[in-house]
């Protein structure tokens, strides 16, 4: 599934300004989420206290799962100020993301947008086992 950061470039070819990713978290731990992830196209934006995410009606209480306070999966595309079209995961953020992704958004925005080839990079995982 290709990512916003991978449609970055087709997003901008389509009117988008600027790629968004506000979460719940602390900046020090976005900036090693970016950074993991590689998103140098995307722009993290801390909601440290919840703010704006309460304000949107997206806040969600995960105590019972260890997390605190978190947002719900979405995404939204915004015009002069204005929301346009929001997509709200059913499943919250327990599940990979099946409308509020890139590729969900950019058909929205452009249906005959081309995207970019998805690659795939397969890893292999060696484990030495080690005998005294």
């Amino acid at each position: 599934m290709l990512g916003y950061n991978d449609c970055a470039e087709v997003f901008r070819a389509n009117g988008v300004d600027e790629i968004l990713c506000i979460s719940v978290n602390d900046p020090f731990s976005l900036a090693t989420w970016a950074q993991a992830e590689g998103a140098d196209q995307v722009r993290f934006i801390p909601d440290v206290k919840g703010d704006f995410t309460r304000q949107m009606g997206m806040l969600v209480n995960l105590a019972d799962k260890g997390m605190g306070q978190r947002s719900w999966r979405y995404s939204m595309l915004v015009k002069d100020g204005m929301i346009e079209k929001m997509f709200v995961e059913p499943d919250g953020f327990e599940t990979m993301p099946v409308v509020s992704n890139a590729e969900t958004m950019l058909n929205y925005i452009n249906p005959e947008a081309e995207k970019p080839e998805q690659t795939a990079v397969v890893m292999q995982m060696w484990r030495a086992i080690l005998s005294a």
